[in-house]
């Protein structure tokens, strides 16, 4: 196996949502489980529901082998939950590259 640095980077978006987002969480998923992986997380205290648009950035040193994969996951909560807030593809990115 090899060493490898990743990266990921989320832009949420709550104004379409009522401007009153809690919560933008970034997963990573190695040989898809996130068991005994990182998270980066951005929560509001409680019922402070005022993220209106956030970015979050969080980057990790795995190793991995032959044939594993990478990936993550954003999680995005309205706080009154009227909908669904976006992910800002334009602004987001998940990048990694070989170390050793």
């Amino acid at each position: 196996g090899c060493i490898y640095y990743f990266h990921a980077n989320i832009f949420g978006d709550f104004s379409s949502v009522g401007n009153d987002g809690e919560l933008l969480q970034i997963n990573f998923r190695k040989n898809g489980s996130v068991s005994g992986m990182p998270e980066a997380k951005h929560e509001t205290t409680s019922n402070q529901y005022h993220l209106l648009r956030i970015t979050k950035s969080y980057s990790i040193i795995q190793h991995l082998g032959e044939g594993s994969t990478m990936e993550i996951t954003a999680v995005l909560k309205d706080g009154n939950a009227s909908g669904n807030a976006r992910v800002a593809a334009n602004a987001s990115h998940f990048m990694g590259f070989k170390l050793i």
